[in-house]
């Protein structure tokens, strides 16, 4: 057997026996899952130095945008956090305004989410003087 075959093989078993450790010390509750994920994320090295090396005008503006991204996620309901529908609509009909395609080609109910978002004249916004083509 060569040296790179032997490596390889040893390499293989290696691999197969951490993921056999990996595999008994997964957490098993979802007090487990939180501790163990708070401990990876939060609790490293890294972010004790990143944290250290901050202002107190930095930490306070982090503190802040982080308040502000995380104030409408429900992490407890897995349905709580879908885009709402007109929302949602208003993208898919963004992108085909963005193509070039004309509003007129539009059917009322999306003419309007578009108004609902953008306002009475939200043709203009993509560069057209009206509905009509």
């Amino acid at each position: 057997m060569t040296q790179k075959k032997r490596l390889r093989k040893q390499n293989v078993k290696k691999t197969n026996d951490e993921k056999t450790h990996k595999e008994q010390n997964a957490p098993a509750t979802m007090q487990e899952v939180k501790k163990y994920l708070q401990d990876q994320l939060f609790n490293n090295e890294m972010i004790k130095q990143a944290r250290e090396s901050m202002t107190p005008e930095q930490l306070e503006e982090y503190k802040k945008k982080g308040e502000e991204f995380f104030a409408n996620v429900d992490f407890e309901d897995k349905d709580g956090n879908a885009i709402p529908p007109v929302e949602s609509a208003c993208a898919y009909i963004t992108e085909g305004l963005k193509s070039g395609m004309h509003p007129s080609y539009l059917d009322d109910d999306e003419k309007r989410v578009m108004e609902e978002i953008y306002g009475k004249e939200w043709y203009k916004k993509w560069g057209w003087e009206s509905l009509e083509f």
